[in-house]
């Protein structure tokens, strides 16, 4: 793979449109974001367990929160785990139809 004279330069960002070096900022901001979530989420549910032994359980909305919390995390699983094995089957299926095709009948 050959690399174009841009791709060790910085300044091809700017090529890219006016607002790409702040878009390109705000990905990497969220990127990280989302690397630290499960840290951040097991510390905050420590710290809610710690605060619950004194004061009771926390509620939020009508639920204990790390119900709540537990009961997302399950469905993003759930979904997660549903878009990976259609996605799957998918593409065991086009495998099939080129295999299929491949073969004179």
């Amino acid at each position: 793979m050959m690399m174009n004279d841009n791709d060790d330069n910085a300044t091809h960002v700017m090529t890219e449109g006016p607002n790409a070096r702040e878009e390109r900022k705000k990905e990497e901001y969220m990127s990280n974001r989302v690397k630290n979530l499960d840290k951040v989420t097991k510390e905050l549910l420590g710290q809610i367990s710690t605060w619950e032994e004194s004061n009771g359980p926390f509620m939020f909305g009508g639920d204990r929160y790390c119900d709540r919390v537990q009961s997302q995390d399950d469905a993003y699983l759930e979904t997660r785990d549903s878009l990976r094995n259609a996605r799957k089957k998918k593409d065991g299926k086009l495998e099939q139809v080129v295999t299929s095709k491949a073969q004179p009948s």
